[in-house]
């Protein structure tokens, strides 16, 4: 009885030990807390699925202006990413063998101060990138260019050069956006997929960055020509239109608070430290309506 019992228990610590050891196989972890670059080789014996993780950061006013990125330097587009906030959770959407994220976006920026994980699924030789902008410039102009809103919102809600100015930034910006998708990737021909890719493009900053950057580097003589006339296209179409600044008070203190408006957005979303930006905002406010 005794040896019987023996026999059983072995068995049982075989059979765990055999599940534990083909677990531990399952995934490798790459945790990651600073600026890292990890080269891989994709090999066929080669089982275990590699997960990056971002550890996140303490928030402190240093992080004001900070960004975190995964960036993919592979050949083409032939791979696919998962996302979750644990090693346990990336994997479990892995072994789904659902689509993932698509591989069009090969820089992705990840929370600050939360843990974020990875994985990639390709056959091709890739290179993953842990960026660490200590200073994004882009979120330091953002955050600048709110707070100059706020401070010049009365002056500016009563400016024609301003409107023009406008004007020209939204017929730029809109028929520019159209052209970088068409060149940098082809639609397919579905008016409603036209209109959701392009609303994609617009809230996603890494997308417009990455696929503008190619544009302007293919063509930048071509860049250059089609924004200028674009440009004074915009021009002579506000001037046909004959945009000027409202002439009644009321109208005018409705696009200052809409000018007020966008100068806070832009401060809020300049940063991942909500509560900074939320301070800035308040400041701001307090020194424009009680100076």
């Amino acid at each position: 009885m005794g040896n019987s019992e023996r026999k059983r228990g072995l068995l049982l610590f075989s059979i765990a030990a055999l599940f534990t050891q083909t677990h531990s196989l399952a995934y490798d972890e790459h945790w990651l807390a600073g600026p890292t670059t990890i080269e891989r080789d994709v090999s066929s014996a080669k089982r275990a699925v590699d997960i990056y993780c971002y550890t996140g950061t303490s928030k402190k006013l240093f992080a004001l202006w900070q960004t975190v990125q995964f960036h993919i330097k592979i050949q083409n587009d032939e791979f696919q990413q998962y996302f979750g906030s644990s090693p346990e959770e990336v994997y479990k959407e892995y072994t789904k063998d659902n689509v993932g994220r698509s591989g069009v976006q090969k820089t992705v920026s990840v929370s600050l101060f939360a843990p974020t994980c990875m994985a990639v699924k390709t056959k091709e030789r890739h290179t993953i990138e842990l960026q660490v902008l200590r200073v994004d410039i882009w979120r330091v102009l953002l955050m600048a260019s709110g707070i100059i809103l706020i401070s010049l919102s009365r002056a500016l809600s009563r400016n024609t050069l301003f409107f023009y100015l406008c004007g020209i930034f939204v017929g730029v910006f809109a028929s520019f956006m159209v052209l970088v998708y068409y060149i940098s990737k082809p639609l397919p021909r579905k008016n409603l997929i036209y209109g959701i890719l392009i609303m994609i493009m617009i809230f996603d900053h890494n997308l417009i960055q990455e696929n503008i950057h190619t544009v302007v580097m293919t063509y930048p003589t071509f860049t250059f020509w089609y924004t200028l006339v674009v440009s004074f296209v915009s021009f002579l179409v506000c001037y046909w239109i004959g945009i000027e600044p409202p002439k009644n008070k009321k109208s005018k203190n409705i696009v200052m608070w809409i000018l007020q408006a966008v100068g806070v957005l832009m401060i809020f979303f300049s940063s991942e430290y909500e509560e900074a930006s939320a301070a800035v905002i308040i400041a701001m406010l307090a020194a424009k309506y009680f100076p």
